[in-house]
């Protein structure tokens, strides 16, 4: 596999690039934020930006905004081997996805399928076969 980085403009868009210079196959990272970014991290399949009062998570397979977390005075996203923390001025707390189970359910309610179908094809693969059916 190839090397990535992700390359942020002037303007918060973040363009996938290959460390040979060539062109990523993925997406890029589109934000609406006029804010400068402070911190940027990625998991298995997300990547997590953080502006001024608000944190964005997208998908890396698909580029597109997950959810957005509101934070006061944000300084700091650091990652460990385990976890991300969002540092603020007066605390420090850390960031879990939500069982990947309850993100389907959520976005079926929602009537977002494709979004649903994602998480799914994401994290097949850590299912047994016992575990391969989804129960609504």
């Amino acid at each position: 596999s190839t090397w990535e980085v992700l390359m942020m403009t002037v303007n918060n868009i973040g363009i996938p690039i290959t460390m040979d210079g060539g062109k990523s196959h993925k997406n890029p990272f589109v934000t609406d934020e006029n804010k400068p970014l402070i911190g940027i991290n990625k998991t298995k399949n997300y990547i997590i930006f953080l502006f001024e009062n608000v944190i964005k998570v997208m998908t890396i397979s698909s580029s597109k905004l997950q959810q957005e977390i509101k934070v006061a005075s944000a300084r700091l996203l650091s990652k460990t081997t385990e976890r991300i923390y969002l540092v603020t001025q007066s605390s420090i707390a850390y960031l879990e996805p939500a069982p990947y189970d309850k993100q389907i359910q959520q976005y079926l309610k929602n009537l977002r399928m494709q979004e649903a179908l994602e998480i799914l094809e994401q994290n097949i693969q850590y299912l047994d076969s016992a575990e391969k059916q989804i129960k609504f």
